[in-house]
C-alpha cells in the first residue's frame, strides 16, 4: 500500500472516530484528561527509558478507553503487525535454511583440493544460487513491500497517537490555564512591599 493510501485510510478512520461519539463521550472530549488531573513536579519526565509511561501514550490510552472507533482502529493496527510477523514465519525459516545451506556449501568446497574439481563445484554452486534467486525474486519483492508498508503504518500510527494525545492535551490547556488575576495579585503585592521597603530605607537613613 502506498504512503498516501495509508494516510487516506487513517484520515478517514480519524474522522470516523471523532464522529462516532455519544453524548457522554462528547463530555469526555472537552474535559480535562484524568492523567493530567494529578499535580506532578515539573522535574518529572515521562519516558520509557526511565520506566515511566510516555505522556503521549498515557493520553492516547485514555482516549482509547473513551472512543470505541479509535480503539478498534488501534486494535486492527496491532493485529496486522502481529499477524504479518506470524504469517511470514515460514518465509523467514525458508530463507534462513537456504542461506545456511549455501554458506555450508561454500565451506564444503574448500575441502576439495583438486583445482579443476573445485572450479567445477563453484560453478555448480553459482548455478544453483542463481536459480534459487530467480525462483524467489518475486517473494523477496513482496517481502520488501510489506516491510516498507509496515514501517509506514508504524509512522502513521505514531502520528495518530500524537494528534489524538494533543487533542486531549488541548482540553487541559484550555480548562486548566491559570487565571491572570493570580499573577496580577502577586505583582501588586510585590509593588506594595517594594514601596514599604523603600519607605523603611528612607526613614532609617
Amino acid at each position: 500500500m502506498k504512503l498516501n493510501q495509508i494516510f487516506i485510510v487513517l484520515a478517514i478512520a480519524a474522522v470516523g472516530c471523532s464522529s462516532n461519539v455519544n453524548s457522554d463521550q462528547g463530555n469526555v472530549q472537552t474535559s480535562t484528561p484524568n492523567v493530567l488531573q494529578e499535580t506532578r513536579p515539573v522535574s518529572v519526565k515521562f519516558s520509557k527509558e526511565s520506566g515511566r509511561s510516555n505522556l503521549i501514550d498515557l493520553l492516547y490510552s485514555e482516549a482509547l478507553s473513551h472512543d470505541s472507533a479509535l480503539n478498534q482502529l488501534d486494535r486492527e493496527i496491532g493485529f496486522l503487525a502481529k499477524h504479518s510477523f506470524d504469517s511470514l514465519a515460514d518465509w523467514r525459516d525458508y530463507t534462513g535454511k537456504n542461506a545456511e545451506f549455501f554458506d555450508d556449501a561454500k565451506f564444503h568446497l574448500q575441502a576439495i583440493r583438486d583445482t579443476n574439481l573445485c572450479k567445477e563445484g563453484r560453478a555448480f554452486l553459482d548455478d544453483i544460487i542463481g536459480k534459487q534467486k530467480e525462483r524467489v525474486v518475486h517473494l523477496y519483492q513482496l517481502d520488501s513491500n510489506i516491510q516498507h508498508d509496515d514501517r509506514a503504518l508504524r509512522d502513521f500510527h505514531n502520528l495518530l497517537k500524537l494528534v489524538v494525545a494533543n487533542n486531549r492535551m488541548e482540553n487541559y490547556r484550555r480548562n486548566e490555564m491559570p487565571n491572570a488575576e493570580t499573577f496580577e495579585r502577586i505583582l501588586e503585592r510585590h509593588e506594595v512591599l517594594t514601596g514599604k521597603a523603600k519607605t523603611e530605607i528612607k526613614e532609617r537613613k
